[in-house]
């Protein structure tokens, strides 16, 4: 039988095989065949459970003499990870943990005659980012890193925000901020962002996420990657923003939704007044007036060389409601637009304005979305109140 050494690195018996139960089978009960070995392992449920102690995350001590145990991770991770830590450092950092831990609710300590450790569960919070904040509460500074990956610090700042403590990454905030803040492809740059009080990051971002963003086959609001990317650039983003959580700003998502909506219609609305005209043979609304004996083919030439350009720009003008029903990026639909070319079967002369009559009307529509940009209210007073909140308190967008 194989073996481990006696003794682990940690100090403490280990799992050996010799101590597991086994009979032998006889080798004509499986099926009647010969088996390779004449005997297997019955492993019992005890000794699975004794196999996945011994096996699992040691306990870390952020203080020899920690009086409270945290069970962390155990929802979100695949290995939990209990910390032994001082509760009275907790309780200084953090008024949440210090009502939970002393304010009489069930993570209370339990009474000295049940004799029991004093244990608390945090299933729901990442192990690794905990770890950071643990580090920082028990001043084990040498452990904190000056950078982290940009979901690590999402992490980290669900959990500083989830237990009232953001002001304890000070120290860490603005070097954090530096090393993510050009990952302006993820749309968690915004949320941490906004728990960091980085308002020039968060404006960005909104504007980023305002002009990229689309829908995808199922109708959700996407920007970014999730898993694979299988086309690079806006074009391949695939992530949807409700499947964000946490430190969501109030109602920012949906603010970023209604004004990709109201940029394509302003992109598109003049564009949809001319296919009906078009389509419906009368051009006598806004300046489409065309009274020669040819307008039937004119119109014909005009309305397929309108759909077929905005056609290749992924814009169906004859659906029922083309607005709605763009599933593309503002970006795109810039492009698209700015790149219709209209045919008709006349040149333009001094009797025919024809053609120069339906530019006129189609330019309004840029007109119109640039102004809709620039009357876009990105930053709300009550979200600048709270950007200029946390910046007071993170000291990240405060100057050297």
């Amino acid at each position: 039988m194989c073996s481990t050494a006696s003794k682990s690195l940690f100090g403490g018996p280990t799992f050996s095989f010799d101590s597991l139960p086994y009979r032998p089978i006889d080798q004509t009960v499986i099926g009647g065949s010969k088996m390779s070995s004449s005997c297997t392992v019955v492993v019992t449920e005890q000794v699975t459970e004794r196999i996945t102690e011994l096996i699992s995350s040691p306990t870390i001590y952020l203080d020899d003499s920690g009086d409270l145990r945290l069970c962390v991770g155990g929802d979100v991770d695949e290995y939990p990870q209990d910390f032994v830590v001082c509760s009275r450092a907790l309780g200084r950092s953090s008024p949440v943990l210090k009502a939970m831990l002393f304010g009489g609710f069930a993570e209370s300590r339990p009474a000295a005659d049940d004799g029991g450790e004093w244990t608390v569960d945090l299933p729901e919070d990442s192990t690794a980012a905990m770890e950071i904040v643990l580090n920082i509460v028990h001043g084990h500074f040498n452990l904190v890193p000056e950078k982290l990956p940009l979901m690590r610090l999402y992490d980290v700042l669900t959990i500083t925000e989830k237990y009232d403590m953001t002001v304890i990454v000070r120290p860490w905030a603005r070097s954090w901020m530096q090393a993510v803040r050009h990952q302006t492809d993820n749309a968690h740059l915004l949320c941490v962002a906004w728990e960091l009080g980085d308002a020039e990051v968060f404006e960005t971002m909104f504007k980023k996420m305002t002009y990229e963003s689309m829908i995808d086959l199922q109708g959700r609001l996407v920007f970014g990657h999730s898993a694979r990317i299988w086309k690079p650039g806006p074009e391949g983003y695939n992530f949807p923003i409700d499947r964000i959580q946490y430190l969501r700003p109030p109602e920012v998502f949906e603010t970023i939704a209604k004004h990709r909506q109201a940029l394509i219609s302003a992109h598109l609305d003049h564009f949809v007044v001319l296919y009906r005209c078009l389509k419906e043979g009368c051009r006598y609304m806004k300046g489409y007036y065309h009274s020669s004996s040819d307008a039937e083919e004119c119109n014909s030439m005009l309305l397929g060389s309108l759909v077929r350009c905005l056609g290749k720009g992924k814009v169906d003008i004859t659906m029922p409601n083309p607005c709605e029903s763009y599933r593309g990026n503002i970006e795109s639909l810039e492009k698209a637009t700015s790149a219709v070319k209209l045919l008709t079967i006349h040149r333009p002369s001094p009797a025919n304005q024809c053609l120069k009559r339906i530019e006129e009307e189609l330019a309004k529509g840029a007109v119109t979305a640039a102004e809709t940009k620039g009357e876009m209210v990105v930053v709300r007073p009550e979200l600048r109140g709270y950007l200029d909140k946390q910046s007071q308190k993170t000291g990240v967008a405060i100057p050297a």
